[in-house]
């Protein structure tokens, strides 16, 4: 170890790994050492155990590593999978059009619920669900259930089945797993989730407050994408309507009689452009005009917009929602209307668990995917709610060129019967042996959940990047 730059607080380290060595700089804080993020994640992704002394990190496997899962039950796994390849790939190539609406599922809902029943699941069709604003109950019928037990009481594992090309994935896993079942403890739960985005709240939370993920210990949930890894962070995320009200005028007779909503809702959209450049790099602020007048010859009355507001830090959140606010009002103000902000539903962040990561990318590498790369994007989504309350991990698998921010219906259409497909066959088999490993250790599975109320209880709780 060397000072750097003159500075007492840089150090530089050789770190060897894997065979290599590689030196950067680091920061050291007292005892500890602060790594650069792209250093320490490639040791990571390793599953090894670092001992440093001297100025040198040494990273060596840990005696008698193993991913957990005998191999018997991988070879019964893979084979299960790869007897069902083409039936999988009929359902799937067969799927409407358009995933995400929920008038389109009905009939891929049904084709998946009768493969579940045929693989020996017990399938619920129709679930109801719980409005998380008015706590009213109503039923999502493309919705359903499908549960398989082992020889004995033990710990639950759920797959969420979602429609945007994940299907052959979670389709595969309930394959795999269930073929392995009968020599594990506790059981399986698949989740179809129809249209989940069809909700202001999305379809997870309102289903999960109708009781239906009520002693599941542990959530997985695949996604197509150009990688294979568990490492996105996501945002903590609400949506606000500001509605703004004006003085109705003829705009060519009397315009000075009027006070135009829309012009309040134009300055407001300056005011957040100039807001993004003071808040920190994860924030996420983006919207549409919904409203923007009756007439064009009338000084508009009323005119609203819609606006997504996201943070990796949820406390900081609230802070980034009274600024919007602020925003809003000032511009309402300058322009003589009035303004009123109505905030939905709220999107967390979910709890990143590093002990179910590491075991769910151990059977990553156990099964040869690839590529393994750190996950550099933030998204928000539906089942981060979900994921504050049950231990949640997400899969990404590499089915192809990045995808994240094309429409479902495009993920599915490239997922062709070769290569990209072979890879949600591949996250199928990771899932199911994941799965599989927790089946057979409840005492791991314990280990997750109390990981998961201590990160809870923490005083940097809510945030998204674990």
């Amino acid at each position: 170890m060397s000072d750097s730059c003159n500075r007492p607080d840089l150090k530089t380290i050789t770190i060897c790994a894997g065979g290599r060595e590689i030196t950067t700089t680091v920061i050291q804080e007292g005892d500890e050492l602060l790594i650069p993020a792209e250093v320490l994640s490639e040791i990571l992704q390793r599953n090894l155990v670092v001992d440093y002394s001297q100025g040198v990190i040494r990273v060596q496997e840990p005696p008698g590593h193993d991913v957990g899962l005998a191999v018997p039950l991988k070879d019964m796994i893979r084979t299960s999978i790869m007897e069902s390849k083409n039936r999988l790939w009929e359902i799937f190539s067969g799927m409407g059009d358009d995933p995400i609406r929920e008038d389109s599922t009905d009939q891929d809902t049904a084709h998946w619920m009768d493969w579940l029943e045929k693989a020996g699941f017990t399938v619920t069709r129709g679930l109801t669900a719980k409005n998380p604003e008015s706590g009213e109950s109503f039923c999502l019928e493309t919705a359903f259930t499908a549960e398989a037990k082992g020889d004995r009481e033990g710990p639950a594992v759920a797959f969420i089945l979602e429609h945007e090309g994940t299907p052959p994935a979670v389709l595969s896993a309930a394959a795999g797993i269930f073929s392995v079942l009968d020599k594990l403890s506790g059981r399986i739960l698949i989740m179809g989730i129809p249209a989940q985005e069809s909700l202001p709240w999305g379809t997870v939370v309102p289903l999960y407050l109708a009781g239906h993920f009520d002693n599941v210990n542990v959530v997985m949930i695949p996604h197509a994408g150009d990688r294979w890894n568990t490492g996105l962070s996501f945002l903590s995320s609400e949506t606000v309507e500001a509605v703004f009200y004006g003085r109705p005028a003829h705009a060519a007779a009397a315009p000075h009689e009027g006070r135009s909503a829309l012009d309040a809702l134009i300055l407001s959209y300056h005011g957040i452009e100039m807001l993004r450049e003071h808040v920190t790099d994860d924030v996420r602020i983006h919207g549409i005009v919904s409203n923007g007048g009756a007439a064009s010859n009338i000084v508009p009355e009323e005119a609203s917009v819609l606006y997504e507001v996201s943070a990796l830090n949820y406390e900081y959140l609230q802070d980034l929602k009274l600024r919007v606010e602020q925003v809003m009002q000032g511009a309402a103000l300058a322009s003589g209307c009035t303004v009123q902000c109505t905030w939905q539903h709220a999107r967390l962040s979910p709890v990143r668990i590093p002990r179910l990561d590491q075991l769910v990318m151990e059977q990553v590498r156990s099964w040869g995917a690839s590529p393994i790369q750190p996950m550099t994007e933030v998204k928000a989504t539906d089942w981060g709610n979900l994921g504050t309350k049950i231990p949640t991990v997400h899969l990404w698998f590499a089915a192809g060129r990045k995808r994240d921010e094309l429409p479902a219906n495009t993920v599915r259409e490239d997922l062709k019967p070769g290569e990209e497909f072979e890879a949600a066959l591949l996250a199928g088999c990771v899932l199911a042996a994941s799965a599989a490993v927790l089946l057979s250790d409840p005492d791991e599975v314990t280990r997750i959940q109390n990981d998961c109320k201590e990160w809870m209880q923490s005083d940097d709780k809510r945030e998204g990047s674990g």
